[in-house]
């Protein structure tokens, strides 16, 4: 670390400015270990870090900036690596302006972990205790997906209202992203190895309603929309049968249903026509 200095205020709040500091809480909290109040860890680099707290009142005002560089936060078993990008942090409100590469996520909603070439676009959360979060053209990218999400989640009000469009999924790893509680891991499994090849482009989620009823709203407390144009899919759909092969047509997801309407598809020498295929519950399919 560099040019870091660190001034107490007549109201006995407490400023810190660096340069460029390199930070290891895991280290750190070996060394003085009554600075662990929490499962939380952070390895990486921040620049022009500036921090103003109250030593002796921490509920008082608090306030947090830096531009982060391939940093990693840890939280129990969930973790994020390789963040870059600036964090503003002031009382009980949050911005986030990420640009990072090579981002790796694990969280216990997923049914595994995720990589990613890049994710860049904007977060801001105007309630650190019941979030009220709100998410701006927030792009992820990789060799499997490209798409963008844009929307709000309040938690204090239990609403969410998110729109993500599907430039491009390789649906041979869709079911990947698809969190657990849309989806088992049986059945993401099954899709995994169903799905031999295939793609969608154009494609897009909607969803809109109670946060607490995500994602199938079985009342009408909300709705939850999803369409994927799909072209050259090749479907092995059981062990030993014979698989779909070029299908192309559209698939749809409204609630629990699923709808896969086929433009054509090929079985062996036979070309099929206008087909379709229904699932009312896609969660115990």
């Amino acid at each position: 670390f560099n040019n870091i200095s660190v001034s107490l205020k007549n109201n006995n709040n407490i400023n810190i400015f660096a340069k460029n500091i390199d930070i290891d809480t895991k280290k750190l909290f070996q060394d003085y270990v009554f600075l662990k109040k929490y499962n939380f860890d952070f390895i990486g680099n921040i620049k022009n870090l500036k921090v103003i707290f109250f030593p002796y009142n921490l509920s008082k005002k608090f306030f947090l900036s830096g531009n982060f560089t391939n940093s990693s936060f840890f939280s129990n078993v969930n973790y994020v690596k390789n963040f870059s990008g600036y964090i503003g942090i002031e009382d009980n409100k949050a911005y986030i302006n990420t640009n990072s590469y090579n981002v790796e996520i694990l969280n216990n909603a997923l049914n595994k972990k995720l990589s990613f070439d890049n994710i860049e676009g904007e977060i801001s959360i105007s309630n650190l205790i019941t979030p009220d979060i709100n998410l701006s053209n927030l792009k992820i990218l990789n060799n499997q997906l490209n798409l963008s999400i844009s929307g709000n989640i309040n938690k204090q009000s239990d609403k969410i209202s998110i729109f993500t469009s599907l430039n491009f999924v390789d649906m041979r790893y869709v079911t990947d992203y698809l969190p657990k509680n849309f989806i088992t891991e049986k059945t993401s499994k099954y899709f995994s190895k169903a799905f031999l090849k295939g793609q969608t482009s154009n494609g897009y989620i909607f969803i809109k309603g109670r946060l607490s009823k995500y994602p199938f709203y079985d009342d009408y407390s909300g709705i939850s929309y999803a369409v994927f144009p799909t072209r050259d899919l090749k479907v092995d759909y059981k062990k030993g049968w014979i698989p779909f092969d070029n299908i192309s047509g559209i698939a749809y997801f409204k609630k629990r249903e699923a709808h896969f309407l086929s433009n054509n598809f090929q079985v062996l020498d036979t070309k099929v026509s206008k087909s379709s295929l229904y699932i009312k519950n896609v969660k115990s399919a």
